[in-house]
């Protein structure tokens, strides 16, 4: 449907019916040929993470990074005092609810031949939209959102190869179709990426703590790993079996490459990409802080350690953009973050902030990467 403006969004969702978690989801086509989807609030029925069984915090904790064996599912029973087959029915159930975005690996793009940044321009609001769709169409963003607190409103991230196209020379493409200065915050420090601790506490799981793998796996092989485990991991008894299968791995090589890949630190995690709107907590905000330079190790150990915050990073900063420590902070609400920031910055008096609202989602898609242009760190 071709519509000139946003007016009559909310009137259209009946009569397109309801998406994924039980939530209206219109899609809109505009006159510029943008596309966005708009998801309308959902029902009050739905599964509140705050009102979760302690079982299934305890499993969704879990899902964050699974363990590399033939049968994960049974080690998660065996975790969760539950069976197989229980597991699995009860992630089929939040499947068909919504309730992840993605099941599959996260890889440290730094030592595969890739680099990332955070990137950020200031756009007038009327054209946020006509920017964000221009963003969105290339390949290598994988997250583009309006966030509205200070000059810089659309915020959104690129990894690209070094191979080429570079990020340096993508940036530069971007620029020039968009016409505006484009600012990059790069990574200077990772201090959490994670969202278990929302679910659970930080008790690790026994796979957590394997002994090093003993043998080196050549190039090719691990390339082939990387290439299969950016798919969804099925939600069948022997998930990495049938993934095997598809490169023509044996489900042993296939195990052995993973665990060698997360020893070299390469896969960050194999586990959820949650939709935490699926599960009422539907309130986000970036926090970025400024910190005296002593304080600024201890302040991000300290910012990550709170379990509502899922990442936390180092970036660069600039003259006039003095906010260097960035948080992602999930709440019930508007005020529940707020609470969390007072919380997050007691102690700390001199450690300042600023509040960026997600106010729009126009691209959440996890990187994938090109097996042609992987090189693999040694």
């Amino acid at each position: 449907m071709l519509l000139a403006s946003f007016a009559d969004v909310a009137e259209l969702a009946d009569a397109q019916g309801s998406g994924p978690c039980g939530r209206k989801v219109v899609e809109v086509r505009f006159l510029s040929s943008a596309v966005f989807k708009f998801i309308m609030p959902q029902s009050e029925n739905k599964k509140s993470i705050h009102t979760l069984t302690e079982q299934d915090r305890r499993l969704m904790a879990l899902l964050d990074d699974l363990p590399l064996v033939a049968k994960p599912w049974d080690a998660l029973a065996t975790e969760t005092t539950s069976t197989e087959t229980a597991v699995l029915h009860k992630l089929k159930t939040w499947s068909d609810a919504g309730y992840f975005r993605y099941f599959r690996a996260l890889f440290n793009s730094e030592k595969i031949g890739f680099k990332s940044t955070l990137s950020a321009i200031a756009t007038p609001d009327d054209q946020a939209d006509s920017l964000a769709a221009v963003i969105s169409e290339s390949p290598f963003v994988s997250h583009n959102f309006l966030r509205t607190g200070a000059q810089f409103n659309l915020w959104f991230t690129l990894t690209c190869p070094v191979k080429g196209p570079t990020l340096e020379e993508t940036i530069d493409t971007l620029r020039r179709n968009l016409n505006v200065v484009i600012r990059r915050f790069d990574t200077i420090r990772y201090f959490k990426i994670s969202f278990k601790t929302l679910f659970q506490d930080g008790h690790k799981p026994s796979w957590l703590e394997q002994p090093p793998p003993t043998i080196d796996l050549p190039d090719d092989i691990l390339i082939q790993t990387i290439s299969l485990l950016q798919n969804d991991l099925p939600l069948i008894e022997r998930p990495f079996l049938s993934l095997a299968k598809k490169g023509n791995l044996t489900e042993d090589q296939l195990l052995e490459a993973a665990r060698l890949l997360k020893h070299r630190k390469i896969l960050r995690r194999l586990g959820t990409i949650w939709n935490l709107h699926a599960i009422h907590e539907t309130q986000n905000v970036m926090c970025a802080w400024d910190a005296p330079a002593e304080q600024l190790e201890p302040f991000g150990r300290h910012a990550a350690n709170n379990p509502r915050i899922s990442h936390c990073y180092q970036r660069v900063n600039y003259p006039d953009w003095p906010w260097k420590i960035y948080t992602v902070i999930h709440g019930k609400d508007r005020q529940d973050c707020l609470s969390l920031i007072d919380q997050i910055g007691a102690g700390f008096p001199d450690v300042r902030h600023i509040k960026l609202w997600t106010a729009k989602e126009y691209k959440q898609l996890p990187v994938t990467f090109d097996p042609a242009k992987i090189v693999i760190e040694r």
